[in-house]
């Protein structure tokens, strides 16, 4: 991976170049990685290109990252590990309370 940035000529000294676990929709990454590595499939390799209102809008991050800024990012999905709650498909019922879905 480390590689790959030096050739590309995005190597960052200092950052690790290894495979990050997170949990999807779990607060631990910035909006636009949840909603892009949804799309994607084990294995898969993408481009994504987030606005800045799914990164960090209006806040900095580090010295790196202006307000607003779009990001981009060449990922890709090693592997997915099961969640601890079932996924909701379209066969799934839902029953609306207190104007957010909820399983019956």
């Amino acid at each position: 991976m480390q590689d790959e940035a030096q050739k590309a000529g995005v190597l960052q000294p200092g950052r690790p170049y290894e495979p990050f676990q997170f949990v999807v929709k779990s607060g631990q990454v910035i909006p636009g990685w949840d909603e892009g590595f949804l799309l994607l499939n084990q294995g898969s390799k993408a481009r994504l290109i987030i606005p800045s209102k799914l990164a960090y809008g209006a806040n900095q991050s580090g010295p790196d990252i202006a307000p607003y800024s779009p990001l981009i990012f060449d990922v890709e999905l090693l592997s997915i590990k099961p969640g601890k709650h079932p996924v909701l498909s379209k066969k799934t019922p839902v029953k609306k309370a207190y104007g957010k879905s909820v399983l019956n």
